[in-house]
């Protein structure tokens, strides 16, 4: 009894450490992916996200510290900072793919746009 109680044990701890790594990764991939994407379609664009929650069960990703930069010195500059971005896809479309977007909430959005004239003096306008 003490031995199956023992095997248990090593196996529920097995069991959680393989689903706490199998979600990091998922988590480090999500971000990655992002990132790529946004900066493979925009040269100029800098994204840097600072934390990523996965819900499979869900079928939701939530984004959050969302940092984008975009755009050229004494030309016009693009900084957006995000609180959080929840995307809620069907749960199905997770595991058959194409993901299904059902909803896209984006939580305290600040944008700044920089208008330059290729010289040094700047225009700044400014909004949320």
């Amino acid at each position: 009894m003490k031995k199956l109680v023992v095997t248990a044990s090593l196996l529920l701890i097995a069991c959680a450490t393989a689903w706490f790594a199998a979600h990091s990764y998922a988590e480090r991939e999500a971000r990655r992916r992002v990132v790529a994407a946004v900066e493979r379609s925009c040269r100029s664009c800098h994204l840097e996200i600072g934390s990523v929650v996965l819900s499979f069960l869900r079928g939701r990703a939530i984004f959050a510290g969302i940092r984008l930069r975009a755009g050229e010195a004494r030309a016009t500059e693009v900084a957006a900072r995000v609180e959080s971005v929840r995307v809620d896809v069907a749960p199905v479309s997770v595991l058959r793919g194409p993901l299904r977007v059902k909803e896209i909430v984006v939580e305290r959005p600040d944008v700044t746009v920089r208008e330059g004239d290729e010289k040094l003096s700047d225009r700044a306008i400014s909004g949320a």
